[in-house]
């Protein structure tokens, strides 16, 4: 995921869901300590593709973070394990 800079943020998103939603779905319920672990994995990849497509993303994890905590603030849905509150 990280080198598709030319897909947008939903083109991306909807890539993953339905791989997220499997992987969560099975998780949740045999491994549930792993959730958590997973989430946090999906979001620092996202912040790596968002760091590659955006120039004033390039040398911050901390606007990367930020960035991501906004379109999740505006888009609560657009992925799956963000629906969690983790």
């Amino acid at each position: 995921m990280p080198r598709h800079t030319t897909l947008t943020l939903e083109d991306i998103a909807r890539q993953a869901n339905p791989v997220l939603r499997g992987w969560l779905a099975y998780f949740t319920v045999f491994y549930p300590s792993v959730v958590i672990p997973l989430c946090r994995r999906v979001d620092r990849i996202l912040m790596h593709w968002a760091r590659n497509k955006y120039k004033r993303l390039k040398c911050s994890n901390r606007r990367a973070y930020k960035w991501l905590q906004r379109v999740r603030e505006s888009a609560p849905k657009l992925f799956a394990h963000w629906a969690l509150r983790y």
